[in-house]
């Protein structure tokens, strides 16, 4: 693999436990309100939004970077790739089975859902991402790993000889 992409590789896997690190204490809250507003409306299947389920989320999260959805430059449609509307398939049902009933997938892709205000007269809230990866990094035959607990150092990449190493990616040290 080329350098660049264990620099990828290691600053995706940086962002990754950032991003599981800040959202969970962020997304707690949240979804403490958005199952409250679910129960209110009837929705029977809510158990898994308190708390957060800290495994499940691992397991959504390393089921979504197994599919395919590098962004094909060439491409003359949008999405540029399978792989995308994939994705975007399994969060729609994902977001249906919390209670998201307006959950839908426009023919570009994009998921759509509405999370209605649990304040009177607040406006609702939007989040929005893409779909795609770049096509720089490679998103196919992605196997991933847990390193629990990682302790610090370079991580070996399977049995491969291949490692993502903590001088090339400083991030590794927080």
């Amino acid at each position: 693999m080329p350098r660049a992409s264990h620099t990828t590789r290691a600053h995706a896997l940086a962002a990754a436990s950032a991003w599981h690190r800040d959202w969970s204490t962020i997304g707690d809250l949240a979804l403490t309100g958005l199952a409250e507003h679910f129960i209110r409306q009837g929705a029977t299947d809510v158990h898994h939004l308190l708390p957060i389920d800290r495994e499940r989320l691992l397991q959504r999260f390393l089921q979504y970077v197994q599919i395919a959805t590098a962004a094909q430059p060439d491409a003359t449609s949008y999405p540029s790739s399978t792989g995308q509307l994939e994705l975007g398939r399994l969060l729609v049902e994902q977001l249906q089975s919390m209670g998201l009933n307006t959950a839908r997938q426009d023919q570009h892709g994009l998921v759509w859902a509405t999370v209605p205000a649990t304040v009177p007269q607040a406006p609702g809230i939007l989040l929005n991402a893409h779909l795609d990866t770049s096509p720089e990094a490679p998103g196919h035959d992605v196997r991933p790993q847990i390193v629990k607990p990682y302790v610090g150092g370079d991580i070996a990449l399977g049995g491969a000889g291949q490692f993502i190493r903590a001088s090339d990616c400083p991030a590794l040290e927080h």
